[in-house]
């Protein structure tokens, strides 16, 4: 039976400000809608129950006894001058709260990360990141090792013995200017990100650009995109069927030919416009755009060459003659005009790609994500905590630690701070402000802290033998008893 105490905190700080979690009322009809919540709470609200998982998750904490412990700081009223006797100290047991993570709870803060991701990456900055460009977008997904006893509901890649494991994949976008994540959550591990491709298109604006890596490489999902009157940027499949646009009409391209008769020596250009894709492919319509290539240094194709190589060994599979060749190019397909951007440029920005990846290393290496995922527990368990890390990560972006752009003045000053180093801050900085906001008063946060390590940390009752408090306190209870 859950037995808690509801007392009057204060209202989160800045950076949650504006956000669903800063609403008690908000939440309440979120609970309801995912059936979280079925009458009147009496005992546990939702603000009490989301900020206190919250709270554990920025520390790494998983068990249920620390997650009981973490939300019973924003229940409990400690000890005080002020107490009465209707204020006496209670919490939540760790076996109640165990009842009030299941499905309906995976469901209630996945919609909390839903409404996160709607109130993020929309306001206008007056910024632009090239002429007619607000937004640059990077998209990309990471994959989540989950333990192995989770296989039968999260099934991932198995070894060469047989061994099946257990995994999630992490899909996210995020607007490099501003930092914000424009989408972010949890799929198979088994999807792949040419049917992720259509995803973005409810969240793009007009003239935004969309960068992404050829996993995403659709032409339908291209054409979706500058319909909407955004712009894509992508690295080419060399075996895509390529039309030269020109006056008379249009012209196949031996791509690798014309690379070489036009672009010969390092750092060579072209520009191109062009149709992507074969007139008779239905399942792929045709694409107009630009293409771009710059030679690249014998240094630099060795280098993806021995990349090649290893990748060859690895997987047992063979790269064609052709497809090595053109390696010594770097191939780009683009919406943009070149009015907007240059060939140089358009490199560039494209290298600016490698932040998703950036972001997904900061957010795996140096967030508590790492501990969630090595906890063993159901499937529930684990997926709550993973989407209460997730809308952490949203709310995180918020402060702009994950955006190339700093300052509110007219000319964009680079950030030049470590998000590898920064990652950690962040997280810091939302535990600490979670932490304050369990009262209203911040000199009994210590008191409340040992309250519930007092009630959580004691020895478990052992049916067959006492624990070593038990013989502790039987020993000095008989000293006192002959003295």
């Amino acid at each position: 039976m859950l037995s808690t105490l509801r007392v009057n905190t204060p209202k989160l700080p800045s950076v949650f400000k504006g956000t669903i979690l800063n609403s008690r009322v908000r939440l309440e009809k979120l609970a309801r809608r995912t059936g979280w919540m079925q009458r009147a709470a009496r005992k546990l609200d939702p603000i009490d129950f989301v900020h206190g998982i919250m709270l554990a998750v920025c520390k790494g904490e998983a068990s249920m006894r620390l997650l009981a412990s973490a939300v019973g700081m924003r229940l409990a009223s400690p000890p005080g001058d002020e107490q009465t006797d209707d204020d006496k100290f209670e919490t939540v047991s760790k076996q109640a709260f165990w009842e009030r993570v299941d499905g309906e709870a995976v469901e209630f803060f996945r919609a909390i990360l839903e409404e996160l991701l709607r109130g993020s990456g929309f306001a206008a900055s007056g910024r632009e990141a090239l002429p007619g460009v607000g937004r640059i977008i990077v998209e990309d997904s990471s994959k989540i090792d989950l333990p192995d006893h989770l296989a039968d509901k999260f099934p991932a890649s198995s070894n060469n013995k047989g061994h099946h494991g257990a995994g999630l994949r992490l899909q996210g976008a995020f607007d490099l200017i501003s930092g914000d994540a424009l989408r972010l959550g949890l799929t198979d591990y088994y999807r792949q990100d040419s049917t992720a491709a259509h995803d973005i298109l409810p969240l793009l604006q007009s003239g935004d650009l969309v960068v992404r890596d050829l996993g995403y490489l659709l032409n339908k999902a291209l054409n979706e995109i500058t319909s909407i009157g955004a712009h894509f940027l992508s690295r080419h499949k060399t075996k895509r069927v390529l039309y030269h646009r020109h006056e008379n009409g249009e012209a196949q391209i031996d791509l690798l030919k014309y690379l070489r008769d036009k672009a010969p020596r390092s750092g060579d250009t072209i520009d191109l416009n062009v149709v992507l894709g074969r007139v008779d492919d239905r399942k792929a319509p045709q694409v107009k755009c630009r293409i771009v290539a710059v030679r690249l240094p014998e240094k630099a194709v060795e280098k993806r060459l021995r990349k090649v190589h290893r990748e060859e060994k690895r997987r047992g599979t063979q790269k064609s003659d052709e497809a090595k060749a053109l390696l010594g190019w770097t191939i780009l397909i683009t919406s943009l005009e070149r009015e907007t951007a240059s060939v140089e440029k358009l490199v560039q920005v494209y290298n600016l790609r490698w932040r998703v990846e950036i972001i997904f290393k900061s957010l795996k290496s140096y967030t508590p994500l790492g501990a969630i995922v090595r906890h063993r527990s159901n499937s529930d368990h684990i997926c709550t905590l993973l989407h209460a890390w997730l809308c952490l990560v949203v709310v995180g972006a918020g402060t702009g630690a994950f955006g190339l752009m700093k300052g509110h003045c007219d000319k964009m000053k680079p950030n030049l701070v470590s998000l590898l180093k920064t990652m950690p801050r962040v997280f810091e900085i939302l535990h600490m402000t979670l932490f304050i906001s369990c009262t209203a008063h911040p000199y009994q946060l210590l008191t409340k802290v040992m309250a519930q390590s007092e009630y959580h940390d004691r020895y478990e009752a052992r049916n067959k033998r006492r624990n070593m408090a038990e013989m502790a306190a039987s020993a000095l209870i008989a000293t006192s008893k002959t003295s």
